[in-house]
């Protein structure tokens, strides 16, 4: 997409650009090598069992459990299934009641600095315990995945090996009816679990694919002999750093800058209108599981990557409590979306928060003539223009997003005990 306020870039973006399609610049040569290697996940100083392989086997488990759900016929797998590229390959999810946003595959989730389309979760386990509440997907409660742990003697005695306790709390039919104290024991094992799902889900990551290996041939200076993209390949990467324009949002070996962009899609006939990061902020406040919670590992370090990010401490204290307060105005945030990854994107349709787009070409497409079979919502604003891309170029530029794919299947990829 092509940003007005980077009008005086592109023009030096039309400079750097070669002429044939199989040679790249120094400019071109310095954009494509951000891209590659993807290297290790970063810490997450929230979760103290985040890299624990202990952990993450007890999180793979609870991963395909059903017994997570509320009828016990659905698990984190159902919508994240590994054989389908850790997504659904549905327009929106279908857990235990239609949901509203199309499900995200989990590839590389590790690196992701918010979670959720609309960034209503700040660390991974958090993200991971959302949706065995959420009345759309798993549609359980805390306390009985509590009594599960408490009752299956192979998960409570991985529990207590990680986590060193397992609390008891008097019985109540209800979470509401609990104890303030034993609210906070079962929220106690609640975060846990979402931790260990999350060390398990930090292990999926992709494999070298050949944009990759390209890469590595670069920094060798060895293009001229490499066979890991063809001519036509080559061209939709030599558009990706230019003409494209797609490296302003998707930056970086996670090939995402992990930020919140209105796209101006439209809003469909009949769809509700959908907030996005507004609404993702709101709830992010509300929710108890934050990373500046007492449930959190290391609240000050994490405070402190949050600040970086555009938030600050707005309610000190030890209680359960605190808050987080974003600087951006609305104006910045209203129907804005998360910018997914595109390692694996060719694997991963359908596009978009919505789901609205199956194919590549399509959502290639949109951002070339930017029209569509849509009515604009009242938050639409026009922040850029049409690529005008020939239809050569667009078949290069999919060419080119083919290559980010892994060689391996997602079995093989799987987190190992």
């Amino acid at each position: 997409m092509r940003f007005r306020g980077f009008a005086p870039l592109l023009c030096c973006v039309t400079l750097w650009l070669g002429a044939e399609a199989g040679e790249f610049n120094d400019k071109d040569r310095l954009w494509i090598l951000q891209h590659a290697p993807l290297g290790e996940p970063p810490a997450d100083p929230t979760n103290a069992v985040a890299d624990d392989r202990r952990a993450a086997a007890l999180g793979r488990r609870l991963f395909f459990e059903p017994r997570l759900s509320g009828d016990g016929t659905r698990s984190c797998a159902s919508c994240h299934d590994p054989n389908r590229d850790w997504s659904d390959g549905k327009i929106l999810s279908d857990g235990a009641a239609p949901g509203r946003r199309h499900t995200p595959s989990l590839w590389n989730v590790a690196f992701a600095r918010w979670f959720f389309w609309d960034g209503r979760a700040d660390s991974l386990w958090s993200q991971a315990l959302q949706p065995i509440e959420s009345d759309a997907e798993l549609a359980g409660d805390r306390l009985s995945v509590y009594r599960l742990i408490g009752q299956d003697s192979m998960l409570r005695d991985e529990y207590v090996a990680i986590f060193a306790d397992y609390p008891e709390v008097t019985e109540r039919p209800h979470f509401s009816q609990l104890t303030s104290t034993d609210q906070l024991k079962v929220n106690r094992v609640f975060s846990n679990l979402g931790k260990a799902i999350a060390a398990f889900e930090r292990t999926i990551v992709t494999s070298d694919s050949r944009f990759d290996r390209f890469v590595a041939d670069l920094r060798s200076g060895t293009t001229a002999e490499s066979n890991a993209l063809n001519a036509e390949e080559k061209a939709g990467l030599r558009i990706f750093v230019g003409k494209g324009q797609c490296r302003f949002c998707h930056v970086g070996p996670e090939f995402s800058d992990s930020e919140f962009h209105n796209l101006e899609l439209p809003t469909r006939k009949g769809a509700a209108l959908d907030l996005g990061r507004q609404q993702g902020i709101a709830e992010l406040l509300e929710d108890p599981f934050h990373s500046r919670g007492v449930y959190s590992d290391d609240t000050e370090g994490r405070a402190a990557l949050l600040k970086h990010a555009g938030y600050v401490s707005s309610i000190p204290g030890p209680d359960s409590g605190r808050a987080l307060a974003l600087v951006e105005s609305e104006e910045q945030t209203r129907g804005a979306f998360r910018t997914p990854t595109l390692r694996n994107v060719a694997r991963t349709a359908p596009y978009m928060h919505d789901g609205r787009f199956s194919t590549l070409r399509e959502v290639i497409d949109y951002y070339t003539q930017l029209e569509a079979d849509f009515v604009a919502g009242p938050y639409r604003h026009a922040v850029h223009f049409p690529l005008e891309l020939s239809d050569t170029e667009i078949a290069a530029l999919v060419a080119f997003l083919g290559t980010l794919s892994s060689s391996e299947s997602p079995q093989e990829s799987f987190g190992s005990d």
